[in-house]
């Protein structure tokens, strides 16, 4: 491996903070608590460390992670109200893996190698440092814990007050409120482990934006004591409305406050729906391909001018769509450094040199590194014939071989 950035001090060592390294990467190659190195260091924001800072690592130098646990990455940390983290770990074995973290459980699936799980951040969700718990049981039924912290930021959402018109303030009625939630809630908890998306959400309609997810909202007169679990676009009644991912329809139906309603299922706990329709043009069960046509732009349920909501769920949580449509956002990006296989990095191809790479099983054998750019290749060593996926448009990757 290459300089790790550390050096000895007295009752730990002392760790020099690299660009993009975030502070729950470093506990978990130090094999440490994050908490541990916030106190031996002083620091009361874990998310203000910054290259070049000295960090001090509590013990006598680093740390292994118990078996099976090969390296943990959480991204992006701090992760903010209403937004989606990705964890992925890598085993030394098949596991059955879970995860808790802000009361949720979290499922993962494996693919090439890595157990991906997504979290999603309900956007009142209290901004602080919380614990992340992986457990992992082997096909003899040991079971294996690792601890590493979780950062919340706050959002930053305005404020709305919504007019309802006479002719349909009964669907304010808390009863009515209270039993479309409940019914959306079970359905957003729907999770298969294959994957249907392939990188970042397809815009379902050309129009403008006319509301942002987590704007706090006032209903009439009242408190403003719920929030949009969409996002709203504009568009007359008849646009076409376009499916974000392949995947299967869960729900296609007349629902009280959204109106008419589809929701389809990308698997990995990513759900996308689509409310207000004047027309639904699919059916419960049929699987549709991205840009597939699924309905038209209305004005039913709880709505006061034609209009698309667009609503993402994570794990059964709302969060912020509008990330889902960056090809940079969410799925994170891991460094080929501490690769155990020899080899030269220096023999990647020239556009791997200006590019983040996700660089993981089976590409390369015992990964174990931190995020970093790829022109720090010369430091790392791996096996000749290694494949590497260049990130770029789509997250999974263009494959490059050694």
């Amino acid at each position: 491996e290459g300089d790790t950035g550390a050096g000895q001090a007295v009752g730990g060592i002392i760790h020099v903070v690299r660009p993009r390294e975030t502070l729950v990467g470093i506990a978990v190659h130090h094999g440490v608590s994050m908490w541990s190195i916030l106190g031996a260091s002083h620091i009361t924001n874990p998310a203000l460390i910054y290259p070049g800072q000295e960090l001090l690592i509590p013990g006598e130098g680093s740390g292994y992670l118990p078996a099976p646990f090969l390296w943990v990455e959480v991204q992006p940390l701090p992760a903010g109200q209403g937004s989606t983290a990705v964890v992925a770990v890598r085993v030394t074995e098949p596991v059955t893996l879970t995860a808790t973290v802000l009361g949720q459980t979290i499922r993962f699936s494996e693919e090439a190698g890595v157990y991906y799980g997504l979290v999603g951040i309900h956007a009142f969700f209290e901004p602080g440092v919380y614990e992340l718990v992986l457990s992992a049981t082997d096909g003899a039924g040991e079971d294996s814990t690792l601890s590493t912290g979780f950062v919340v930021d706050a959002g930053r959402y305005g404020y709305e007050r919504i007019k309802v018109p006479a002719s349909r303030a009964n669907l304010l009625n808390a009863e009515v409120v209270a039993a479309e939630r409940a019914r959306l809630d079970q359905l957003a908890q729907t999770y298969r482990p294959e994957r249907r998306w392939t990188g970042p959400l397809m815009r379902p309609g050309t129009g403008t934006v006319s509301s942002y997810f987590g704007t706090r909202r006032s209903y009439g007169q009242g408190p403003y004591s719920s929030y949009h679990t969409g996002t709203d676009f504009r568009g007359p009644t008849g646009t076409p409305v376009y499916v974000s991912a392949a995947g299967t329809v869960v729900l296609a139906e007349m629902l009280a406050i959204h109106g008419n309603m589809v929701v389809v299922d990308h698997g990995w706990g990513l759900l996308t729906g689509y409310a207000h329709l004047s027309a639904m043009e699919v059916v419960v069960g049929q699987q549709v391909e991205a840009g597939d046509v699924i309905g038209k732009i209305g004005n039913t349920g709880l709505s006061t001018a034609a209009h698309l909501h667009w609503q993402v769920w994570v794990s059964g949580i709302s969060v912020d769509g509008l990330q889902w449509l960056d090809a940079n956002y969410p799925w994170p990006r891991l460094d080929v450094r501490g690769a155990s296989d020899p080899g030269d990095l220096g023999a990647l191809p020239t556009e791997c040199r200006s590019v983040d790479l996700i660089a993981g099983p089976p590409w390369v054998a015992g990964l174990i590194g931190l995020p970093e750019r790829c022109e720090m290749n010369g430091q790392g060593r791996v096996g000749q014939g290694a494949t590497f996926r260049v990130f770029g448009a789509d997250p999974v990757g263009a494959p490059r071989t050694l």
